[in-house]
């Protein structure tokens, strides 16, 4: 009987493997059966993908005859920027489309959870620049910047209201440590202080005492990462001090991540209570409260025509599944979902993957919330913020009868 054989060389020894013509038949079988299913398995998914890699090759082809034999100088990247456009422009859907790199940059920046600095916000009074707030916990807030500081110089430069806010905030951002100097009652004060990435901060609240009541109040500016630890910080403060009840402002808050909506409204709403669902192509799902934490107190949300989305999720999560009141302006009307990709030259495309409902199955897209009570905002308070705010004042109202 013939032998195959193989010889190698194993600690400098000589060795021998022998397979018999058996062996060597089955080998040869199994081998012959992994390259049939491998075979079977390419050709289902070539097959199955025809159509995908034939539109996809007329793509390249196109892009490659363009770029190659037009009879004008084409800039490729602006090409194949505008194929992508297109095909979302095709989806003829209002929040489907293609984000060049200022709009990408824009929408990031709306969304992010911090930026580089020290922490501190400065307005022109018109005679000088004076810090506005100075961020909790910041580098500046740990120096010891405060509010109305005016600003004399960065890093030995004079600051003049000839020098723009933006000039000032490069001056700021140029190294890793900066010297400020204000006047404060009258007195000149320098701090040295650190340049490091500082929280945004996107919420703001307050006790109000009103017909012996205290009545919490959070102003929630935008659903960005970190805006469910800061609410919560707020309304865990809020509580440890005292309110019988709490006003939820989300006035002008246009969205942002859904499941930050979801995080906040968790902690209010009882544990397997519908918060909102989502409407696939192909499938749906339903979100419940998760946590074991829940509020009894009375709440009202304050809304107008700029909440929006995520705003609208928290908004009727709460009146739904928690009984609160909606005190303003009906809201914009976004009951779509979307998500991002970002594309190799810092673009990206934003297109929609679902419809939301409220916990009761209501969809308000293009239709808005109209809430309990209809307030119309003041002229004065919208331009200038200042006059009544008569929506708070109907809301404080409502929740202290």
């Amino acid at each position: 009987m013939k032998e195959f054989k193989d010889k190698y060389k194993l600690n400098n020894k000589e060795h021998k493997n022998t397979f018999t013509l058996k062996e060597l038949l089955i080998i040869t079988i199994i081998f012959g059966v992994v390259v049939c299913i491998f075979t079977t398995f390419i050709v289902f998914n070539v097959t199955k993908n025809n159509v995908f890699d034939k539109n996809l090759n007329d793509i390249v082809k196109s892009y490659k005859e363009i770029t190659s034999t037009y009879y004008e100088k084409v800039d490729n990247k602006n090409l194949a920027d505008s194929a992508i456009d297109g095909m979302l422009e095709y989806l003829n859907e209002n929040y489907s489309k293609y984000l060049d790199s200022e709009e990408t940059e824009s929408l990031t920046d709306s969304l992010s959870d911090s930026y580089k600095g020290i922490g501190i916000v400065v307005y022109d009074n018109g005679s000088n620049y004076v810090i506005y707030n100075v961020v909790k916990d910041s580098e500046s807030f740990k120096a010891g910047l405060k509010k109305n500081d005016i600003l004399r110089s960065v890093n030995g430069t004079t600051i003049t209201r000839e020098i723009a806010l933006d000039d000032i905030s490069k001056m700021i951002n140029e190294s890793n440590k900066v010297n400020i100097v204000v006047e404060r009652d009258s007195k000149e004060l320098s701090f040295d202080v650190d340049v490091k990435n500082v929280a945004l901060p996107v919420v703001n609240y307050r006790i109000i005492n009103k017909s012996d009541s205290n009545t919490g109040y959070i102003y929630l500016s935008s659903f960005s990462k970190n805006a469910y630890n800061q609410f919560k910080d707020g309304l865990e403060t809020l509580e440890h001090t005292g309110i019988d009840s709490l006003i939820i402002d989300l006035r002008d808050n246009t969205g942002g991540y859904l499941n930050t909506a979801e995080s906040i409204a968790d902690l209010f709403i009882s544990k397997n209570k519908v918060l909102y669902s989502l409407e696939y192509k192909d499938s749906e799902k339903t979100v419940k409260a998760k946590s074991d934490e829940s509020r009894n107190y009375e709440i009202v949300v304050l809304v107008n025509e700029y909440t929006a989305s995520a705003s609208e999720v928290l908004a009727l999560a709460l009146k739904e599944s928690y009984g609160a009141t909606l005190i303003g302006q009906k809201t914009f009307g976004k009951g779509k979902v979307q998500v991002t990709s970002t594309l190799s030259d810092d673009t990206m495309i934003k297109y929609t993957t679902a419809k939301w409902y409220s916990p009761n199955h209501n969809n308000i897209d293009e239709i808005g919330i109209t809430p309990g009570i209809s307030v119309k905002e003041s002229k004065d308070f919208i331009i200038n913020k200042t006059g009544k705010d008569l929506q708070l004042e109907k809301a404080l109202e409502f929740i202290t009868k």
